[in-house]
């Protein structure tokens, strides 16, 4: 057998095969009222899912997809609607998200830091009120029906946290707008729907706060070669070299 030859087997061998695995980051309780916000982006980590399996994910994933929760009441839910600074141009409009390396809070170029990625669907405002159905009441409405935005498996770092900031655009650009989800904004801890982080979304002002977005994400992971059988690979060149000569 050839060296070459015998690199390509081993190397195959070496790299334990991807598999998808859904991060996390609900809570089985009940959220209060007052639990839900408007907000222009929040920040997310790979490994931070309160229920999620952060210790099965590679160092690098992909991201597939990602899921936020719309509050269950039909009293006061809509999103910030008109021309200001930030808000949606009407409940039919499609919004976007988008991942960001960090996110001061702003609206300018300058507070976004590098893209990495825009979501392949927009979730209109009036889509998510028919996932939920028209008319309900807080008496009657589940408060963890879900919208996805789904994602060309872009490349991240799973204890890396990045910033996904809703947009009425799919590019670079620095559109920023504000959505309305569920979120923790009581007495949280690190793994129960919070990050282990006090800045984690930033509100319709830019402001930052410490609630925790619930969230499920769908990654696949990025195959790691062994170690062990690197060292083998690495020895077994150094015995075919001394054959060869």
């Amino acid at each position: 057998m050839k060296l070459t030859s015998l690199s390509f087997v081993l190397l195959a061998a070496v790299s334990a095969p991807a598999s998808t695995v859904l991060v996390d980051n609900t809570l089985a309780a009940t959220i209060a009222s007052g639990d839900r916000a408007n907000i222009r982006g929040f920040a997310f980590r790979p490994a931070a899912g309160g229920a999620g399996p952060a210790e099965v994910l590679t160092q690098e994933v992909g991201l597939l997809s990602l899921s936020l929760h719309r509050p269950g009441f039909n009293d006061a839910t809509t999103p910030l609607l008109g021309s200001a600074s930030g808000q949606i141009t009407d409940a039919s409009a499609p919004v976007y998200l988008k991942l960001y390396s960090s996110f001061t809070g702003g609206t300018a170029a300058g507070d976004l830091g590098t893209f990495l990625g825009a979501s392949s669907n927009g979730i209109s405002w009036s889509e998510v009120d028919a996932i939920n159905g028209a008319g309900v009441s807080a008496a009657t409405a589940a408060p963890f029906e879900s919208y996805t935005y789904n994602f060309s498996s872009v490349a991240l770092d799973k204890d890396t946290t990045y910033w996904a900031v809703f947009s009425e655009t799919a590019d670079s650009s620095a559109d920023v707008a504000n959505f309305r989800l569920i979120v923790e904004a009581g007495a949280g801890t690190a793994g129960t729907g919070y990050l282990a982080d006090t800045v984690q979304v930033r509100d319709t002002s830019g402001v930052a706060r410490d609630w925790g977005v619930y969230f499920t994400a769908t990654v696949h992971t990025v195959p790691e070669p062994s170690g062990t059988l690197l060292g083998v690979l690495a020895g077994s060149y150094l015995v075919l070299r001394r054959r060869q000569r």
